[in-house]
């Protein structure tokens, strides 16, 4: 039970972070182009292709697109880390 509850915490972290970013993206972009789209849903599902993708021979698109949405994701919270 705990360890369930461990993992709900953490999806909770991302969630919150995800919304963090969207804010801080589509405020600091000066001519209004910060996108604030990139939710939980959406990193989920891109984890969850990536993880059959081979299994289930998605085109290298869909592959591609889900890769680029979790290094998104990893390089902003490795950017929050440092500030």
């Amino acid at each position: 039970m705990q360890q369930s509850t461990q993992l709900e915490h953490y999806e909770e972290k991302r969630r919150s972070l995800l919304e963090n970013i969207c804010q801080v993206n589509a405020i600091a972009n000066v001519e209004g182009k910060g996108r604030n789209d990139f939710n939980i849903a959406l990193l989920l599902r891109s984890e969850e292709l990536l993880q059959t993708a081979e299994s289930l021979r998605y085109s290298r698109a869909v592959t591609k697109l889900a890769t680029n949405v979790r290094t998104t994701f990893d390089a902003y919270r490795v950017l929050m880390r440092h500030y």
